[in-house]
């Protein structure tokens, strides 16, 4: 069952001065529960696409259908607050949505804010906002949760904490749409990534459903084996988890030697994809 569905989104920038289209009929649907990356370069129409999903901009053409009970949950990736400090930045939305005084307390320990509760936004650190942006976002405990580019600019400690934060919120089969530059990042979380450019999709890579697993060997590979890519020293191969040991049987029957097998790394797709080099 699907919680997000985009239908034929069109936009344009600057129509008649020097037409910029951002979205060419893109369309695709996430299903409830999952966590879904969405990658592409600069002007790949990743920013225009999540501003008509959370209604900052309105399409030329096509709609977004949206099963939630509850608004959004947005991080944008330079959020903007409100002229009030910390305390009153999330009392003011928590009154909105009825949320207890004493839940706010703990969510402000929980986030590491309960000593920043006096101070203004524009004092705390980049790491410290981001905690406050996506306190702001889950306050209303959102089924759906959009994240812009959360990993920017945040240290290592911070990045570990956004990773812990993100995988609590999947745990609890929340959904969850992540726009990420850093790659390394979405593999572990995502169940799905949708890679753009030119306001289209040009791949939805389902990590359980369409794997690449790359087979690194020493040794002639057998003709029966179906592989993506050979070279000299490894393989790429689409297949599902649990046909890695026939695969690797096949292979040693036929004295080649196997030093290492791990999923296609998200870097290496990409790279692929945008060289037109993925099959």
């Amino acid at each position: 069952m699907y919680i997000a569905r985009v239908n034929k989104l069109y936009k344009t920038y600057n129509k008649l001065i020097h037409p910029v289209k951002a979205l060419n009929g893109i369309s695709f649907s996430i299903e409830k529960g999952s966590t879904v990356g969405l990658v592409g370069p600069n002007g790949a129409g990743k920013s225009t696409l999540i501003k008509i999903m959370v209604g900052l901009l309105s399409p030329d053409s096509g709609y977004v259908h949206l099963k939630i009970k509850k608004p959004v949950g947005y991080v944008e990736e330079e959020p903007v607050f409100l002229d009030l400090n910390v305390y009153e930045n999330i009392m003011y939305l928590s009154e909105l949505h009825g949320i207890p005084d004493e839940k706010i307390k703990v969510l402000f320990k929980k986030f590491g804010l309960i000593n920043k509760v006096r101070e203004y936004p524009n004092n705390l650190s980049h790491g410290q906002k981001k905690r406050l942006a996506l306190l702001r976002a889950i306050v209303h405990q959102p089924e759906f949760l959009i994240l812009d580019e959360p990993f920017s600019g945040l240290d290592p400690s911070m990045t570990l904490w956004m990773r812990d934060f993100i995988e609590d919120i999947k745990d609890r089969k929340k959904t969850i749409l992540i726009s990420s530059h850093i790659l390394s990042h979405l593999m572990p979380i995502c169940d799905r990534i949708i890679f753009m450019d030119h306001g289209k999709i040009l791949l939805d890579y389902r990590l359980k459903k369409t794997p690449l697993f790359r087979i690194f060997f020493e040794g002639e590979i057998p003709n029966d084996i179906e592989a993506e890519e050979v070279d000299n020293h490894s393989l790429l191969i689409k297949c599902e988890r649990e046909e890695i040991p026939q695969i690797v049987e096949v292979l040693v029957k036929n004295k080649v030697k196997i030093y290492e097998i791990r999923p296609e790394g998200i870097e290496e797709i990409y790279k692929r994809l945008y060289r037109g080099e993925y099959k």
